[in-house]
């Protein structure tokens, strides 16, 4: 359902940014949710896995949609949300690029080394299957990136409220720190054994999501007023 919604969102936007080409923040929210649907597919291959190995082979490809969402949240926090401090957010993505070479010549992923055996727990009412393996600590850059994007979100929200933006924009800045934040905590409590989660980020873009919707609909609203104000305005000087 995630796959589906996140396609027709991808769709949508591509759509307005193509008629436009004048907000790249489109651009950039169609690709972050094209990427959301990936991620959401593998999410439900290692939910799904029965083996090791079908496990350490949807994780590994998990990291590809992963940085390519970076890159497009990053995108979105500059160009939506007007961020000063853009090099940090090109440091998250540099950093992410980096991490995917330890991630398909080290170990298993660039989460583990070996995965030694899979457990199932609980989550949403049925029965998932987590990892458990020795950490690969290649891993410590990927988290890295994942930081370095928190503190950029964070930036971007703090100076957001400061300079007392539309609601809509301060909706957006909330919803895109708690799913950073959220990818950022499971992950780290998942890969080092910390507590038996499963990874899964792909729900919290869903207020993402709506926030855009919201916006890209009043944005629109807008442009068809102004589209009619100007007809009328010929109107009366012929």
């Amino acid at each position: 359902m995630i796959t589906g919604a996140s396609l027709s969102i991808a769709a949508v936007y591509m759509v307005a940014w193509l008629r436009t080409r004048e907000s790249p923040a489109y651009l950039m929210f169609a690709l972050l949710a094209a990427s959301i649907s990936l991620v959401a597919v593998t999410e439900l291959l290692m939910f799904r896995a029965t083996t090791a190995d079908e496990f350490a082979s949807a994780l590994r490809w998990f990291h590809v949609p992963v940085f390519a969402a970076i890159v497009s949240c990053v995108g979105l926090v500059h160009y939506r949300l007007h961020s000063t401090r853009l090099w940090i957010g090109q440091l998250a993505v540099g950093l992410r690029a980096m991490s995917l070479i330890p991630n398909f010549t080290t170990g298993v992923n660039q989460n583990y080394l070996q995965i030694t055996e899979l457990r199932q727990i609980e989550f949403l009412g049925e029965q998932v299957s987590i990892a458990v393996g020795v950490p690969n600590p290649w891993m410590l850059l990927a988290q890295l990136s994942l930081l370095m994007l928190l503190f950029y979100v964070v930036d971007a929200t703090v100076a957001t409220w400061r300079r007392r933006k539309d609601r809509l924009q301060r909706a957006l800045s909330v919803v895109l720190l708690m799913l950073v934040a959220s990818g950022t905590g499971t992950g780290v409590l998942s890969f080092w054994g910390i507590a038996a989660v499963s990874v899964v980020v792909s729900p919290f873009f869903i207020g993402v999501a709506i926030v855009m919707g919201i916006e890209l609909s009043v944005d629109l609203l807008r442009s068809r007023q102004l589209e009619s104000d100007l007809r009328a305005g010929r109107e009366r000087l012929d």
